[in-house]
């Protein structure tokens, strides 16, 4: 009963260490992408399926100038080059056409939720330095 109890602790903190060092990796790609640019995250769970992190970073008209991708379901997942958006308009992107050849369900939420995660900053961004933009229907032409 002691050998399964030990068996258990030793393979628990072996699958945090293993998290841990999954978690530098992952913080140390965030901070070399936030050194180049503003940098979205977006993330999908999934209870039966890999999980998706997705790390896109902008440059200064919101366009995709880098993106990462990690996907799995172990600690062994790493930060990968994801090319499928570069150079496309973050704040675009459900309307982009590549959705239809481009990724799989799980990563396809992870963008949508990057998105979202952009959307809400600049709306919080904006708001916050009392800016108002007027709606395209309300601009006023000379």
């Amino acid at each position: 009963m002691w050998k399964l109890f030990l068996l258990a602790a030793g393979l628990w903190g072996l699958q945090g260490l293993l998290g841990f060092y999954q978690m530098k990796h992952f913080n140390s790609h965030f901070k070399a992408l936030r050194q180049q640019g503003r940098v979205v995250v977006g993330r999908s769970k999934g209870r039966f399926v890999a999980g998706v992190v997705v790390l896109f970073c902008l440059d200064g008209q919101g366009r995709v100038s880098k993106a990462e991708r990690m996907a799995g379901v172990s600690s062994f997942a790493r930060l990968r080059a994801f090319t499928l958006f570069d150079g496309c308009d973050l704040l675009n992107l459900p309307d982009n056409p590549v959705r239809a050849s481009g990724p799989d369900k799980q990563t396809w939420r992870a963008v949508l939720n990057a998105v979202e995660n952009y959307r809400s900053f600049m709306e919080a961004n904006n708001h916050a330095s009392g800016e108002v933009k007027p709606v395209a229907s309300e601009q006023v032409t000379a």
